[in-house]
């Protein structure tokens, strides 16, 4: 059972645990813990809602990125509270509490993957796993104020994790200090963790490696803000990296958060439907609604849907390669170039905002990670800025992200 503060309040585990395989090995000295979506052997992933739990039955094996980190001999500290079936971006869940925001601990923490952020931010394990499909790694890494990488779709394996929409899950970790995040994911990836920009961790990527980098602003995305956090973002990027271009990227904000919602809701409905029309499950209200809306998408909407993000995915990439480097440099430095956006429109609303108040905030920061969700590109979020910020990369790009990110120095 969950550990509750304060009544509807949680410290953000749903069951603490102490399960070490392995005595040696890359993450020996880290304790993480796992999303409530995510197979835990002889536990039942509850993802996120009682109904679901008391229709399962335990798990008969890890969830393949669990058992990567625990054979490097990382310990498992607990599994997380998320959102009802994964299908919010707040992190209330009326069953089992909201986890807490350290950062903002009058205000909401972000979710789905609320309660993996919420610990990680809380000092209760190094790092963290959790899932993203439109924003549930990136949002509440904003909120709590840590490090939080969605990773490239189809980068890392998914198996043993529910899904909601297939198109455009993808795992992501959480973590304090971008070394953690590039320990973690060189194992997940299989790959070591060893870079020369490990040597230089003290100097800002920008500043100290000029040319190998090229960072590029999302105008449109920017534009979803108001004038006051414009300010703060724009200020959040002045202290991070050096010549920073404003790009109009050939994507639409506003298409990309449509198709996805006809998308998304057509596979999860493919995957939940028959469970809920043989349970009547207890969902929120705004839970059940956005599942139902699947119900109502055909099959030939959800092709067209996938053609057109063929082709946006194809523009994209074909825009990103022209604007940046094309070359690796001889030193072997990483290059790569970078398209920053901010992940959240503002603030986290406090805990007693409105249905309407939440619904506003969903919406803007739909948009906002749009991109990421939509393209299934790696976006890496520093939410330890005074205003968070997203770096999105092309596929494949995770470690160099990660690897760049370290070469900043900063933890939260």
């Amino acid at each position: 059972m969950p550990t509750y503060i304060d009544g509807e309040r949680s410290d953000g585990f749903v069951q603490r645990l102490k399960v070490k395989t392995a005595a040696d090995g890359p993450l020996r000295d880290l304790t993480f813990a796992v999303k409530d979506n995510m197979a835990v052997n002889g536990l039942i992933a509850g993802f996120g809602s009682p109904s679901w739990a008391a229709s399962r039955q335990p798990a008969p094996a890890h969830a393949d990125c669990v058992q990567k980190v625990l054979d490097a001999a990382a310990e498992l500290v607990g599994t997380t509270i998320c959102d009802e079936l994964t299908l919010s971006m707040d992190g209330i869940n009326s069953f089992y509490g909201t986890p807490l925001n350290p950062r903002y601990p009058e205000r909401i923490p972000g979710g789905s993957s609320s309660g993996s952020a919420s610990v990680v931010a809380s000092g209760f394990t190094d790092f963290a796993l959790g899932t993203d499909t439109a924003g549930s790694v990136r949002v509440p890494a904003a909120y709590c104020g840590i490090y939080g990488l969605r990773s490239s779709h189809g980068l890392l394996s998914k198996d043993g994790i529910l899904p909601l929409g297939e198109t455009f899950d993808a795992v992501g970790v959480f973590a304090r200090q971008a070394q953690v995040l590039t320990r973690v994911l060189s194992v997940l990836l299989g790959e070591s963790s060893k870079c020369e920009v490990d040597e230089v961790s003290d100097k800002a990527f920008g500043k100290s490696f000029g040319n190998e980098l090229t960072v590029l602003v999302d105008a449109s995305a920017r534009r979803v803000l108001d004038r006051a956090n414009q300010e703060r973002f724009d200020h959040s990027l002045i202290g991070v990296f050096d010549g920073l271009k404003s790009v109009e990227p050939p994507y639409d904000l506003e298409e990309m958060v449509d198709l996805f919602a006809v998308m998304r809701g057509y596979e999860a409905w493919r995957h939940y439907g028959q469970w809920y029309s043989e349970n009547k499950p207890a969902l929120s209200p705004a839970i059940a609604e956005r599942l139902l809306a699947g119900a109502s998408v055909t099959e030939t909407q959800y092709r067209e849907g996938q053609a057109r993000r063929e082709a946006i995915i194809s523009e994209t990439v074909a825009w990103l390669q022209a604007e940046g480097m094309q070359e690796t440099p001889s030193k072997g430095l990483p290059c790569i170039t970078v398209l920053v956006l901010p992940v959240v429109c503002d603030l986290p609303p406090l805990l007693s905002a409105s249905d309407s108040e939440l619904g506003d905030n969903r919406r803007k920061n739909l948009l906002l990670n749009a991109p990421g969700s939509f393209l299934g590109f790696p976006e890496l979020v520093l939410g330890h800025l005074d205003f968070p910020i997203g770096l999105l990369a092309l596929p494949g790009c995770d470690l160099a992200l990660c690897r760049l990110v370290e070469s900043i120095g900063l933890s939260c």
